[in-house]
């Protein structure tokens, strides 16, 4: 019986690997084209017995242990699992420890994803170069919410992140209103640490230049009034009006480009003339004469 392939990836081939030859196999019960890969990866080699009696062993190299190590370390969640667009299959017995650590992986995904992506995009970037990395990256068909995260949170330099352990949201909105400035960057990330700042609470603070801590913001709005807050609709636009370059910018634009960014734009710019309209008719009147 071949050992099954939990994914065509080379990397999880050779974790798969790693995981089957710790637990003890023997050659027989490993997938021969795998086997081939990990003995030229330098992750096992053969061992021949004394006797015809016992059988052909595989072994750890101590490259493959110090991989296998690395894998326990951190509970990888490839090794026996796949993950596709379908769902999560998993193609071996676990323990309940590694489960536990499955479920804390997934629930990490979630929470750094566009932090990651930030990362997975300056990689891109850095290695293949800005062209080809976009190129790629408009292939896949990323959302532009989700790529707009992403490039402001990668204005916010790693080894800051590391330091201060916000949220991806922290990250965001410093990255957005700071491109560049490391220092402001860093000292709204030490306050937003000392005062326990939400992201909002964060974005109120810059803007008026002062600590407003979420109780400040609760009092102010008559302790959750239940009006929506759109800022998941205003920073993207903020963000995506500097790097295509303003008005100006547009207006260089092809005329299906500007049609599209028009029809984009149409439904929120009638919703504000018609609340202006109704909220403030002596003003509307005024503009009008």
């Amino acid at each position: 019986m071949q050992t099954p392939l939990i994914s065509q990836s080379p990397q999880a081939r050779l974790l798969y690997l790693i995981t089957a030859i710790g637990s003890g196999c023997d050659l027989d019960t490993l997938d021969a084209d795998l086997l081939k890969q990990g003995t030229t990866a330098g992750i096992c080699r053969i061992v021949h017995p004394v006797t015809d009696a016992e059988p052909i062993r595989v072994h750890l190299t101590a490259h493959g242990l110090e991989r296998s190590l690395e894998l326990q370390k951190g509970g990888h969640l490839l090794i026996g699992t796949e993950i596709t667009r379908h769902g999560l299959s998993i193609d071996r017995d676990l323990t309940i420890e590694q489960w536990r650590s499955m479920l804390e992986r997934l629930r990490l995904v979630k929470e750094c994803y566009h932090t990651a992506l930030s990362d997975a995009i300056r990689y891109g970037r850095t290695r293949f170069g800005r062209d080809a990395a976009d190129q790629a990256i408009e292939q896949l068909q990323f959302p532009f919410a989700d790529i707009n995260h992403a490039e402001s949170i990668g204005e916010v330099p790693r080894l800051l992140r590391e330091t201060y352990s916000l949220t991806s949201e922290h990250y965001y909105i410093l990255g957005l209103l700071f491109s560049g400035d490391t220092t402001s960057q860093e000292m709204w990330a030490k306050r937003t640490c000392e005062h326990r700042l939400s992201p909002i609470a964060l974005r109120r603070s810059i803007e008026a230049d002062q600590i407003i801590t979420d109780d400040d913001l609760r009092q102010r709005t008559g302790n959750s009034s239940g009006i929506p807050v759109l800022q998941a609709v205003a920073l993207p636009f903020t963000r995506w009006s500097r790097s295509i370059g303003g008005l100006e910018g547009v207006t260089k634009l092809k005329r299906d480009d500007q049609i599209a960014i028009l029809q984009e734009l149409t439904p929120i710019v009638e919703f504000a003339l018609k609340l202006r309209e109704q909220a403030f008719p002596d003003e509307t009147e005024e503009a009008s004469a």
